[in-house]
């Protein structure tokens, strides 16, 4: 049985042990690419440990800033399983702001992605005395005086031996559940953002008491940024459930992202939701007019049927019979262009879902409950008592290494 998990570190140790060829799809030029739970693990402790061949320590502050992207997780989870602080940073902040947090933050290291974002932090660089070292997402590493290093080169192709997985498992066991975890940033339109650290308790406790529903066989797609608290604590959450995660980094592709992952839970802001309408919308405005017809007839019949569907009551007969109907002719067709396993559609950022948006997916069978934002709440979702740890079916033994 698993005892209390109680940091992040933990967590960690406990989502591997699920052992997945698909514990995430990465995404590389457009194309998404399964990493097993054996790989992602064996990557995030070689940059564990190389995070510590660089002086970066428990206690030290450490910054991301990057888009979506599997490098983001694998940092996410290298720096809390070696007590780290993180500092994640949302990709579009600007120079300035971003030379106030690393430096109000003290942070000695930094992850950064793209070249546009080095060349944000290298017009800064001097100006940070305390930033010790720069870990790139892409490209390769800088001279042997600048201190740049590349997260491919870190994370390397090496094996773990079993004296660096007992390296790692003591690290783990080192960080206590009140330890420092992240620093988040709050702020009003007045006001500059004042920092806000939470511990590796406040991350479990909000990870396990504000999740969506996640089961062993989803697949998430998530187009919320990763940046974001309440976004990561959801990522936490499917970690504890053994669900496979896919990031996506922009919506340009979204049909894509659908066809290729085959998500049965995707989470987004209202936004997305919007493309999807206007996408049916203008395929069937397109159709013959029979189908055309035969779309509107479908619409009509899950509209009329939504409150049967939502309070889980029996339809009258006829209903139920133009309903199954509906589905097999075009709602079937709708889902297959999603990926074929839409269970659930989950919408959180970007404010209130709009009633008639609400209103059209569940007129085709995919309603879209407005998903909870941890971070709108004052203490994060935190339940006022009980307790934070989750026990769950597996064992924490050894670290598989791969």
């Amino acid at each position: 049985m698993l005892g209390p998990i109680q940091t992040l570190g933990q967590l960690f140790v406990h989502t591997v042990t699920y052992d997945r060829p698909d514990h995430l799809l990465a995404k590389r030029q457009d194309l998404y690419h399964p990493v097993s739970s054996v790989e992602f693990c064996r990557r995030v402790i070689r940059l564990h440990l190389a995070l510590r061949s660089l002086g970066v320590r428990r206690g030290d502050c450490c910054a991301l800033l990057s888009e979506n992207r599997w490098e983001w997780l694998v940092a996410d989870l290298a720096m809390a399983t070696a007590g780290i602080i993180s500092l994640p940073l949302d990709p579009a902040i600007s120079g300035e702001e971003l030379h106030y947090r690393l430096v109000n933050s003290g942070s000695g290291a930094i992850f950064i992605s793209t070249r546009a974002q080095r060349e944000k932090l290298a017009d800064i660089r001097d100006r940070l005395p305390s930033l010790r070292s720069v870990i790139t997402l892409e490209g390769g590493p800088g001279g042997p005086t600048t201190r740049i290093f590349s997260l491919s080169q870190l994370i390397g192709d090496a094996a773990v031996t079993e004296e660096e997985r007992k390296e790692f498992q003591s690290s783990i066991n080192a960080v206590q559940p009140g330890d420092p975890a992240t620093i988040t940033y709050a702020s009003d339109e007045a006001t500059r953002p004042e920092a806000v650290t939470l511990t590796h308790t406040d991350l479990v406790r909000t990870a396990v008491h504000n999740e969506p529903t996640i089961r062993l066989d989803d697949a998430i797609l998530c187009f919320l940024p990763l940046h974001r608290l309440s976004v990561r604590t959801i990522a936490y959450g499917c970690y504890l459930h053994g669900a496979s995660l896919a990031y996506a980094a922009t919506t340009e592709n979204t049909l894509s992202d659908f066809q290729q992952v085959m998500p049965t839970v995707v989470i987004a802001d209202p936004g997305l939701f919007v493309d999807i309408r206007r996408q049916i919308v203008e395929s069937t405005a397109g159709a013959p007019w029979v189908r055309r017809n035969l779309f509107q007839w479908a619409f009509r019949v899950g509209v009329g049927s939504t409150s049967y569907r939502l309070q889980n009551r029996p339809m009258p007969s006829l209903m139920r019979l133009r309903f199954a109907l509906a589905q097999r002719l075009v709602f079937s067709e709708i889902r297959i262009r999603l990926g074929g396993r839409i269970r659930q559609f989950l919408c959180g950022g970007g404010g209130p879902l709009p009633r008639d948006l609400e209103e059209f997916f569940c007129g085709v069978d995919l309603p879209v409950p407005q998903l909870f934002d941890p971070a709108q709440s004052p203490i994060l979702g935190l339940p006022a008592s009980g307790s934070s740890a989750f026990n769950g079916p597996s064992p924490l033994g050894a670290v598989s290494s791969g």
